[in-house]
């Protein structure tokens, strides 16, 4: 819990989620990735 010492006060959280996953087979074993995107990464952040 977060507190002040004004009502008036609040906190906000934002953000961005741009994941993908990836897999690869080269006939004798496959692999999967998580990833991110590099043109327009994943992102979190606060505002108060």
């Amino acid at each position: 819990m977060v507190t002040s010492g004004t009502q008036n006060s609040e906190i906000k959280s934002y953000g961005h989620v741009n994941k993908a996953v990836l897999y690869s087979d080269d006939g004798d074993k496959g692999r999967g990735y998580i990833v991110d995107n590099d043109n327009s990464s994943t992102r979190f952040g606060l505002k108060g």
